[in-house]
């Protein structure tokens, strides 16, 4: 997986409703995440849970819980037929999901460590 070659990422944070939080990492997991990267144009993604018990950088309670962050040929891919069909919470997992916000970020500059080969 050769994060570098991406323009732009799209992240979700949301939080949830702590009852639902094993059918919705399940579902992430298992059908959103591989739904969503299957997309022509998106190169990869990955899910993150925030870590509120490192002393070295405490987290601001207001931040979501859950990051899902997705790598993108172009920003242009979350225009697609395909990606809007896709896109969203599934009727089930709606209900539980809480405080979600959508981000696009263009790449400015990237740099790897220079035993990983890349630039």
């Amino acid at each position: 997986m050769n994060e570098t070659i991406v323009p732009a990422l799209l992240m979700v944070r949301t939080d949830l409703d702590p009852a639902g939080e094993e059918e919705f990492n399940t579902w992430y997991t298992n059908v959103h995440l591989p739904e969503i990267v299957a997309v022509a144009g998106v190169r990869w993604g990955k899910r993150y849970r925030v870590r509120r018990d490192d002393a070295s950088y405490p987290s601001d309670e207001s931040i979501q819980t859950y990051l899902a962050i997705y790598g993108l040929e172009s920003a242009d891919v979350l225009r697609s037929e395909e990606f809007l069909s896709r896109r969203g919470w599934s009727k089930e997992i709606a209900p539980m999901v809480l405080n979600t916000t959508v981000t696009i970020y263009e790449e400015l500059a990237a740099l790897s460590h220079p035993s990983d080969g890349e630039s």
